[in-house]
């Protein structure tokens, strides 16, 4: 697996895109902060989840963002 690397604005603009949908909102800031404690640092599930949500195909429900 590769580890993906965000940067802050990076971070902030998917923040602003969950923020539009309550629905992805709990389960993508806990992904987000979880990604922010790692130093920015995402797992590849961790931004195949992200990215899927982003664009409409399914979201993070039931994903564990400390997987």
């Amino acid at each position: 697996m590769r580890d993906t690397t965000l940067n802050s604005g990076q971070i902030k603009h998917y923040r602003q895109v969950f923020k539009l949908n309550p629905n992805l909102k709990k389960k993508a800031t806990q992904i987000l902060n979880s990604i922010e404690k790692n130093g920015g640092k995402a797992s590849e599930r961790q931004m195949v989840v992200l990215i899927n949500a982003k664009i409409g195909k399914g979201g993070p429900e039931g994903y564990h963002y400390k997987n």
